[in-house]
């Protein structure tokens, strides 16, 4: 049976990621993605369950359903939005901490790799110390004032880096998420959507060529051809059904009007 738990944060035993559509063998409890179960039980042809080799009723592939699912439903290893790490403001390699209340006289130096492992989204006062950096002393202190062109000296250094450290990080700007596609393939009464980590697959094969791609899906090797908008098992390549890929948009649409069914086989309610 499929699991209605949100239990999508599991390990599968068969593909060591985190669980698509949890499925659990009734004899046993044991779960597993849906498709891996499934190609685990009948490929062999054993129906036993891969961990404990309990028996695998055949029942369970029959008519599927999962009603903790979303039709639109991501891939739980891959967050919806890629947010990246903000950096520390930087020059060459490296970022300038200063110490004390008054303006600094002399920038410190410290390991970019030591500030973003320390200080990720805010400057901080930090101890010299614990940097094995020492203060700047009143000979260097006149050297550089002396080096700086008129109205660029220590209080033009601090107005500077202070404007882009108070400026925002790279994960607080806006970030635009990429446009969402959607793989469909047309079985009995309607589409159905290939699971989100599948779609990922298809979408990288699409990347290399827009011929086709190789996929394996319950222990069997397919071909979906791009061209023809087909997908076949490579043994039987003269039994075809119909594949296709809509944006975010036509899938709503098509998931509001009834059309798209389940993901892999799986009702989802």
């Amino acid at each position: 049976m499929v699991s209605e738990d949100d239990d999508d944060d599991d390990e599968c035993p068969v593909c060591f990621q985190k669980m698509i559509l949890p499925t659990a063998v009734p004899g046993c409890g044991h779960k597993f993605c849906f498709l891996c179960i499934k190609g685990a039980a009948i490929r062999e042809g054993e129906t036993t369950c891969p961990t404990c080799r309990g028996d695998v009723s055949p029942s369970i592939f029959k008519m599927p359903v999962n009603r903790g699912a979303a039709l639109d439903m991501h891939d739980p290893e891959s967050p919806s939005v890629t947010l990246k790490l903000s950096r520390p403001t930087s020059s060459g390699g490296t970022v300038y901490y200063f110490w004390g209340g008054a303006p600094p006289l002399e920038p410190l130096s410290i390991p970019l790799s030591l500030a973003s492992h320390r200080y990720n989204r805010h400057l901080k006062r930090i101890n010299p110390a614990a940097c094995n950096v020492e203060p700047p002393s009143k000979k260097s202190v006149a050297q550089i004032n002396s080096s700086e062109s008129p109205g660029e000296g220590a209080s033009g250094i601090q107005k500077g880096l202070g404007d882009d450290v108070e400026g925002k990080s790279d994960s607080e700007l806006p970030q635009e998420e990429p446009e969402r596609f959607y793989w469909l393939y047309k079985g009995r009464g309607g589409w159905w959507r290939f699971d989100p980590r599948l779609e990922k697959d298809i979408e990288a094969g699409r990347a290399v060529t827009l011929d086709s791609t190789d996929l394996i899906i319950c222990g069997y090797a397919y071909v979906l051809d791009f061209i023809k908008m087909v997908q076949y098992r490579k043994e039987t390549p003269t039994r075809t059904r119909e594949i296709k890929r809509v944006s975010g948009e036509e899938f709503k649409a098509m998931s509001d009007n009834g059309e798209v069914k389940g993901i892999s086989g799986v009702r989802v309610a």
